[in-house]
């Protein structure tokens, strides 16, 4: 019934596009930091993970927006800021890597607040199976963003993993507001 809805089906992709950025950053972000020109210790890797609590404040501070501003604008910063976040993380400099990871935890579970929202108020019916649904795709995500880049890990490195995974979610804000117009 819901993929039948144009609509939902958009934002059910939010769920995996955000999720395939998150989790191919996160993923191969740890190897790109045991490499020259950094060799940080696990230790050292596993702080990093801090920046995670920053998903905390991010579902307030979109509702927040989202009283003053319009809700589709405020699910185009935020992809626009998931983007900016990962690619900042292409830069050999710690404090960029912190920024950019930083910035791609706020804005990926801002999405995600966003896009459960969306689909909560586009679902005519059936709530809890289009709830669902977005969720088979935000995993789907996750299952690709951390399989799909190995290859590219491998054979083309960090750099093409952050070009890959910044460039999907500005592509699909893009994308979004070319429709909504």
């Amino acid at each position: 019934y819901h993929l039948k809805n144009p609509t939902l089906r958009q934002y059910f992709l939010i769920g995996l596009i955000i999720q395939l950025t998150y989790s191919g950053i996160w993923t191969y972000l740890p190897f790109h930091l045991r490499n020259e020109p950094f060799f940080f210790s696990t230790a050292t890797i596993s702080s990093l993970y801090l920046v995670l609590l920053l998903g905390i404040p991010s579902a307030p501070t979109v509702t927040f927006l989202t009283r003053r501003l319009n809700l589709q604008l405020v699910l185009t910063l935020m992809l626009g800021l998931l983007s900016f976040g990962a690619f900042l993380t292409i830069f050999n400099h710690i404090f960029l890597i912190i920024i950019g990871t930083a910035l791609l935890s706020f804005a990926m579970f801002a999405a995600h607040a966003l896009a459960a929202a969306l689909i909560n108020m586009n679902a005519s019916c059936y709530k809890s199976t289009a709830s669902s649904l977005y969720f088979v795709a935000y995993y789907i995500g996750v299952a690709i963003g951390s399989t799909l880049f190995a290859p590219i890990w491998h054979f083309l490195g960090w750099t093409a993993i952050v070009l890959i995974a910044s460039g999907l979610p500005l592509a699909y804000a893009i994308y979004l507001n070319h429709r909504e117009t």
